[in-house]
């Protein structure tokens, strides 16, 4: 599952304030919906350098969801400002943990 515990899109995701880091195990939690978010195993291929799994409770072994990094990144983002973080600033780290 997990293969890395430094990818920066994790780190930015860790940093939010309805995530929980999970990075020594190469994840984080969303403590709103209990989603697991990890690093996708897509090998080397270039479309899959930001793209993420999702495992939630309950769900059944090896059906996770793929996902759009940056998709997924962005929408997060709003949920952050709804909690009270600023936007712009959120956009900008985005933008620089998208590699």
């Amino acid at each position: 599952m997990p293969t890395t515990t430094n990818h920066p899109l994790l780190k930015f995701l860790a940093d939010l304030p309805q995530f929980h880091t999970k990075l020594l195990e190469g994840a984080v939690l969303d403590m709103r919906s209990g989603a697991v978010v990890f690093k996708h195993d897509g090998g080397d291929e270039p479309k899959h350098r930001n793209t993420l799994t999702l495992r939630w409770p309950g769900q059944e072994p090896g059906h996770y969801a793929v996902v759009d990094g940056e998709k997924y990144g962005r929408l997060q983002v709003k949920e952050a400002v709804l909690l009270g973080a600023d936007e712009t600033v959120l956009l900008q780290q985005l933008k620089s943990a998208l590699i």
